[in-house]
């Protein structure tokens, strides 16, 4: 995707911010289109930029007033994405994502195999032979949303959410999925876990998984537990 055609739509965030958009684009193409121009920027660097934050189909530019203004920034930032080169982009990271599928850790896989019209281990079959993307960190720090899940398992988010989540709770809900970063409430049906730790503030960065990335989930068992 050109990173000119279509130029992106900016929009006033504060005195401090501007937010890239895309409307005109549909939901797979802006998804392009906001990883295209944040491997574009992150890689140009900019001392008068101090975060970029992508979105669902945005990109949030931060950046210091006192070092340069929105309007002169803005026509930088037009210029350096229409002189991009693909070469500027970034590729995606695939990680693999180990997860325990054992009964504990799996307390809504049968009713999600039931609304689904599957089994159970067709549900851990179509998990872990699919591959998403992180479209954006949100709700909790280290909290990816993935896109990629076969329709096959979109369902809405519970009707009753939990109040307690475990840490490293792989779930689904809405057509995402997503990993529970720390403990918390949530909605989300859980269908395994992982002892990955995917939000630590003592690293740079401090979570594990970064917008574009792309996941595998990985089936890892105790010795004797089987599915």
């Amino acid at each position: 995707m050109s990173l000119a055609d279509p130029a992106p739509v900016f929009e006033w965030l504060g005195d401090s911010s501007l937010l890239l958009s895309w409307p005109h684009l549909d939901d797979h193409q802006a998804e392009a289109a906001v990883h295209a121009a944040h491997g574009c920027l992150s890689c140009r660097g900019d001392a008068a930029i101090y975060g970029l934050v992508p979105g669902w189909s945005t990109l949030a530019v931060h950046f210091n007033p006192l070092v340069i203004s929105a309007d002169v920034l803005e026509e930088r930032l037009r210029h350096d994405l229409s002189s991009a080169g693909a070469a500027e982009r970034k590729m995606p990271r695939l990680l693999r994502i180990p997860v325990s599928f054992a009964p504990e850790h799996t307390p809504d896989l049968c009713d999600v195999a039931t609304a689904c019209g599957l089994t159970a281990p067709e549900c851990i079959a179509v998990l872990t032979t699919s591959i998403f993307r992180v479209r954006m960190i949100g709700f909790a720090p280290g909290f990816p949303y993935l896109s990629g899940l076969p329709e096959v398992l979109h369902l809405p988010r519970r009707a009753t959410p939990r109040l307690t989540v475990p840490a490293g709770s792989v779930a689904i809900a809405g057509g995402l999925a997503g990993i529970y970063p720390q403990v918390s409430p949530g909605g989300w049906h859980i269908l395994g876990q992982t002892s990955l730790s995917l939000f630590d503030p003592r690293q740079s960065p401090s979570c594990l998984l970064q917008t574009g990335d792309e996941v595998r989930f990985e089936r890892v068992e105790p010795d004797g537990v089987d599915v």
